[in-house]
């Protein structure tokens, strides 16, 4: 199951902004004898708004795939 945990404004250099998503996935961890779903957190992926893959640098950084432009986190 993937959520979304986090919306965040980035921008370049230039100072055009952009709103990055992030979506975590949740793995089912839930034991066959537990009456109750347990789910642990996955991976990270950080979207921009228009659906476009970012990269995380670092905490701070990213870089936009397709145009291997960087943001930051502001």
């Amino acid at each position: 199951m993937d959520r979304q945990i986090e919306v965040f404004t980035a921008a370049d250099d230039a100072g055009t902004t952009f709103s990055v998503r992030v979506i975590q996935s949740f793995v089912d961890v839930t034991h066959s004898l537990s009456p109750q779903q347990e789910w642990k957190p996955g991976m990270k992926r950080y979207l921009l708004s228009d659906g476009r893959q970012v990269n995380a640098v670092d905490n701070e950084c990213f870089e936009i795939a397709s145009t291997g432009k960087r943001i930051r986190r502001l």
